[in-house]
């Protein structure tokens, strides 16, 4: 038997914020949510919250940021352990606590994997995820560009390894780089190109395109993504049009959306409408598109991932909260319920409530900026960053019944 107490908490559940609440953990489970604690004292040695937030553990459905840790600058590939265990330190720091890692497969200059490294790195993910206390699930990034890696993904579909696949056109003149320029600007700083060889690319990538190839390979991809039941999103829609064929191919999740209009769009159709963290914190979209604040006071956006900066996601929702007058259970379902309901988690983690898996945190604030103390995936600490206080007192027991009932003092 298994059994932890947080109280003292200020907890933010799907609807609203408990104040002076208590969460009762039975066998890695929210087992009660006690609303007021002062008739209730914990067990020995159990966790004093001492007013902070409790939030429940973030799901990332979209995160590039091993790829950058597995090459942290152009040709320099680390061994995938090393900067899996090094990822994920730093995704539990950031209160991230089921990650989906978005691997592009994309060749050439603009990705960084052959089939054969790609291979070899799903595997060892699926190794490795098994030491390690997250929730570790594969998100396939497809370039329609590029279809030779359709089979590929459907033969790791088959094997249970994919979990989110996305459909992503980074053609410029259209989708995320409608602007050419940032295009340029990009490849320029990212893989320090020359304006030739950039151009060269672009050609490349517009002949491709045309391809008949191309649409017959995004039928074959979406039609194995809902034999398997494995959820789709799209990338960069750029209008209502395109939204509705992805509508139509089986898509849910419409990621990062270029305006306004075509985010609404998707609302209407009826997907999720994913936007990056660090869009948020900066007030505005890298390439020039959507600006996710503008998104979020709308009614335009459900989901809030962190795309390349995991420390984002944390402090996107207490902006939200803090300057923007969002309500907080509103952010904090952008970073949790929403998302776990869009990839069909949503039964088991998300939110803090009866019955679902105890993946939380506890935060404090500090100077305007959200701080996370401590972090819990079914019900274990696999982070403390300050000794919270707790309770370990001899006068301290529970009667028989207590997981059902408020706790007594001898």
């Amino acid at each position: 038997m298994n059994e932890k107490t947080i109280y003292n908490a200020r907890i933010v559940t799907p609807c609203g914020i408990i104040e002076n609440g208590t969460v009762l953990i039975y066998d890695g489970r929210i087992e009660r949510i006690i609303e007021d604690n002062d008739n209730c004292l914990p067990l020995p040695g159990h966790i004093d919250a001492c007013g902070k937030w409790l939030l429940p553990g973030f799901i990332d459905i979209h995160n590039d940021g091993l790829e950058k840790e597995l090459q942290p600058r152009p040709h320099t590939d680390f061994p995938f352990a090393l900067a899996f265990y090094a990822f994920c330190s730093r995704l539990i720091n950031h209160g991230i606590t089921t990650i989906f890692h978005s691997i592009s497969f994309i060749e050439g200059r603009a990705g960084f994997k052959s089939q054969n490294n790609l291979k070899e790195m799903i595997c060892s993910l699926l190794v490795l995820k098994r030491h390690d206390p997250l929730r570790h699930y594969f998100h396939a990034r497809y370039d329609i560009t590029e279809p030779e890696h359709c089979p590929l993904i459907i033969s790791l579909m088959a094997d249970g390894a994919v979990h989110l696949v996305s459909l992503m056109d980074h053609t410029p003149g259209q989708g995320q780089y409608r602007n050419s320029s940032y295009f340029f600007r990009y490849m320029k700083s990212e893989f320090k190109l020359k304006f030739e060889e950039i151009e060269k690319i672009i050609a490349e990538k517009k002949t491709r395109h045309s391809s008949d190839d191309i649409e017959r390979h995004i039928r074959v991809l979406a039609s194995a993504s809902r034999y398997n039941k494995i959820p789709m999103a799209s990338h960069d829609d750029d209008s209502v049009e395109k939204v509705q064929k992805m509508k139509s191919l089986g898509v849910r999740i419409s990621e990062f959306p270029v305006d306004i209009e075509t985010a609404y769009a998707a609302k209407l159709a009826g997907l999720y409408v994913t936007v990056g963290a660090p869009n948020i914190i900066m007030g505005k979209s890298t390439s020039g598109n959507l600006s996710a604040i503008e998104a979020v006071k709308e009614d335009a956006a459900d989901i809030i991932c962190s795309d390349y900066y995991a420390p984002g996601m944390l402090f996107s929702v207490f902006a939200l909260y803090r300057i923007y007058g969002i309500p907080l259970p509103r952010a904090v379902n952008m970073v949790s319920l929403i998302p776990a309901r869009a990839v069909g988690l949503a039964h088991d983690i998300g939110s803090i409530e009866e019955g679902k898996k105890a993946d939380m945190m506890i935060v404090s604030e500090a100077e305007g900026v959200p701080f996370i103390e401590k972090v819990f995936i079914d019900g274990e600490p696999v982070l403390d960053k300050i000794n919270a206080k707790t309770i370990d007192d001899p006068r301290v027991c529970v009667t028989e019944n207590s997981r059902r009932k408020t706790l007594d003092v001898i």
